[in-house]
């Protein structure tokens, strides 16, 4: 499935909400059409996404690595996955990408370098 271009591309985690500080490991998002691949703190994750020009947005996370993780990291992926699965709209904010849920931003990114 096609996603809107602005999504496009690989997204590093750089605020999200509920925690004041984010994990030392990078968070990371790559959006392609229909799929999305990345690093959640410790293990690799992926998965399908479907977003539209209207900014709606759904995420499913059908596969995960499972890597023995420190507990700081395994906390880290338990909120970032937690947190993507409720996303429902996006929005762009210059060159970051805004993902909310129920009309509150929870997930923050920056492109990757």
């Amino acid at each position: 499935m096609a996603v809107p271009p602005e999504l496009r591309g690989t997204w590093v985690l750089v605020e999200w909400a509920d925690t004041a500080t984010l994990p030392r490991d990078a968070i990371t998002l790559s959006i392609a059409d229909g799929r999305i691949v990345g690093n959640s703190a410790c293990n690799a994750y992926f998965g399908t996404i479907s977003a539209d020009d209207q900014h709606r947005m759904r995420v499913s996370l059908p596969g995960t690595t499972f890597v023995l993780c420190a507990e700081s990291a395994a906390t880290a992926e338990r909120t970032y996955r937690g947190q993507l699965l409720r996303v429902d709209s996006w929005a762009r904010d210059g060159d970051s990408l805004a993902l909310a849920a129920d009309g509150v931003d929870t997930l923050r990114f920056s492109p990757a370098p």
